[in-house]
């Protein structure tokens, strides 16, 4: 009796274990939120193109399902990734309406399978505007906030004193001003080095651009005449 009600045990807790296992890939999922705020809206021109941003962060590198519920009534098709621990995913998506019309669009992440029925989620705010040069100001700003993200630099010239992890940016050979002015750039649209990381991803690229530019430095190779 004894032994089958170990069997039993045990065989739950490999059940239970794999379970767990199964949901563990997605650690966070984190849309992009307007000037460091989760509950203000991205800027939109109804008819035209808005870009939807999201960072999704697992905790192995197995496959992940995901997909744009776009909060019109449609929504995107299921796409995977695999591969690494960090993902920057954007979709472009039109909204018609008239001004002032708020959407609400969902990034849905699945480690399971397509079906999202296990899937974690995060919101991105849409709102229409008006066609005028403040909303295209905004949208530019938007825009180039996700450029600066998705494009920093490094090799193995980059370090830090400490070996801490960090972010650089760079322009025709230079690092040091292109990284302040990647910061600057997030800071002045109040994504700064104080804010939370949980909402906002942009913190991260302030804090690890700081990182370097304070302690950070870089070794090159020279070759012996």
């Amino acid at each position: 009796m004894f032994k089958e009600r170990f069997v039993v045990f045990a065989t739950i807790a490999v059940f239970l274990m794999t379970a767990v296992s199964a949901y563990a890939a997605v650690d966070t999922v984190r849309c992009i939120v307007w000037q460091g705020d989760p509950a203000k809206f991205h800027t939109a021109i109804s008819g035209e193109s808005v870009r939807l941003k999201g960072v999704i962060t697992t905790t192995d590198i197995n496959e992940i399902w995901y997909k744009w519920v776009y909060g019109d009534g449609t929504e995107s098709a299921v796409s995977t990734l695999s591969g690494n621990t960090k993902y920057s995913v954007s979709i472009d998506k039109a909204y018609t309406g008239a001004e002032e019309t708020p959407f609400t669009a969902i990034l849905q992440v699945d480690a399971v399978d397509a079906s999202m029925a296990n899937a974690v989620s995060d919101t991105f705010l849409v709102k229409i505007q008006s066609d005028s040069l403040n909303a295209r100001v905004n949208i530019a700003i938007d825009n180039g906030l996700w450029y600066l993200y998705t494009t920093n630099y490094s090799n193995s010239y980059f370090h830090t004193f400490d070996s801490s992890t960090f972010l650089v940016w760079n322009y025709s050979s230079y690092y040091a001003s292109p990284t302040a002015s990647a910061i600057q750039a997030f800071a002045i649209n109040n994504h700064k080095i104080n804010g939370d990381t949980n909402e906002d991803p942009y913190v991260e690229s302030v804090q690890l651009g700081l990182k370097w530019l304070i302690q950070g430095y870089i070794t090159i190779a020279h070759t012996r005449c």
